[in-house]
């Protein structure tokens, strides 16, 4: 039967408690729901207070991924997520308001705002962050992300770029430059390869047990011709992520 959400009211009571209506379960059900939500939010909580909102996010992400067969669960996870961004956002731009200089304000707004669909103003918003913050390799970095997320590659690699140049030891920045060059691989100038594997060993030498980095500079090892250690790079990609189908499928093309 339809019964109120009140088991769920307790489990988030600054949370969800206005925005749940129903739930299609029994009371020992709607019980359950409650006390998994609870502990999903204290993960959440944590993280956050951590300052760890990306993971807090993927956090929520994956569990709402997990119940796409469970409409009822999605639908309150979908809301927790909601709640969570909006929070974010309010948070961040009081942070804002204080100290004009607080870079990851302008980083975490940009994020939520991105994820609520709101890719343009999210850009908005690091562009103003760079303007008080101007030598932040992170901003770059976002901004280089969004570019790439609108198929703006050209646009995206001169921003990774500027990530680099402020900031030597920015890995991600190096690694999203190396796949730019990776998906036009064929049409490289031996002077743009260089360059290309140059970024994709500085991602792995910077960050030695990223799987993502590794796989990226075995490819280029792969297309150059130097089997040997792509698979050495591949084999150790996915001794450091075994859950990466990915990389044993491309260990299995390296092999071929």
């Amino acid at each position: 039967m339809w019964v109120t959400v009140t088991a769920l009211a307790f489990a988030l009571p600054n949370v969800l408690t206005s925005s749940l209506n129903f739930i299609h379960e029994d009371e020992v059900g709607s019980k359950n729901i409650a006390a998994e939500i609870n502990l999903l939010w204290d993960k959440v909580d944590s993280l956050n207070r951590n300052n760890q909102q990306k993971e807090a996010i993927n956090l929520l992400l994956n569990s709402i991924a997990k119940e796409h067969a469970d409409s009822i669960k999605h639908t309150v996870l979908s809301q927790i997520l909601d709640f969570y961004l909006t929070k974010e956002v309010n948070e961040s731009r009081q942070k804002m308001a204080q100290n004009p200089k607080n870079a990851s304000a302008y980083l975490r707004l940009a994020l939520a705002l991105n994820l609520l669909g709101q890719r343009f103003h999210a850009q908005q918003i690091l562009l103003n962050g760079i303007k008080n913050n101007p030598k932040v390799s992170s901003l770059w970095l976002k901004i280089g992300m969004l570019e790439l997320e609108s198929g703006r590659d050209l646009e995206a690699l001169d921003v990774f770029k500027e990530a680099i140049r402020l900031n030597h030891k920015n890995g991600e920045a190096y690694f999203q430059a190396a796949n730019i060059f990776l998906k036009k691989f064929n049409k490289l100038d031996s002077e743009e390869i260089l360059e290309a594997k140059k970024y994709a060993f500085k991602a792995a030498f910077i960050e030695p047990k990223n799987a993502s980095y590794l796989d990226t500079l075995a490819s280029f090892h792969f297309l150059s011709g130097n089997m040997e250690e792509a698979r050495l790079l591949i084999n150790k990609a996915i001794e450091l992520a075994p859950e990466e189908r990915s990389f044993k499928e491309k260990l299995d093309r390296f092999n071929d």
